[in-house]
């Protein structure tokens, strides 16, 4: 669980969690998860929680290259801020980097 400071507001019309992988994690196209070096697939999960302690599951993914995976969800109100990152997965594995990232759909 991460509790950023300041909370993350949204500023776009998309936002969006992306976990950076360390090496030796390769991402899986198939399954959306990571692949670890013994071929177990880590399936991770993202939840934001707003100050009213509302929980938004970020359940559609994406991949950005080859070590990014980002998690978003559609209909999270962008009049809130969010004040809790929770992050599981179903193996151990290693993110370099979260990152939160707003943009506007094309």
């Amino acid at each position: 669980m991460l509790k950023p400071a300041p909370p993350l507001k949204p500023s776009r019309q998309q936002q969006m969690i992306v976990l950076v992988f360390a090496p030796p994690l390769e991402l899986d196209l198939q399954s959306w998860g990571g692949r670890l070096v013994d071929g177990t697939i880590a399936m991770p999960e993202v939840e934001v929680v707003n100050e009213y302690g509302s929980i938004y599951n970020l359940n559609s993914p994406t991949f950005i290259g080859n070590t990014e995976r980002a998690f978003s969800k559609s209909g999270p109100p962008t009049d809130r801020v969010y004040v809790e990152v929770r992050m599981r997965s179903d193996h151990p594995n290693t993110s370099q980097r979260v990152i939160w990232r707003c943009h506007n759909m094309k």
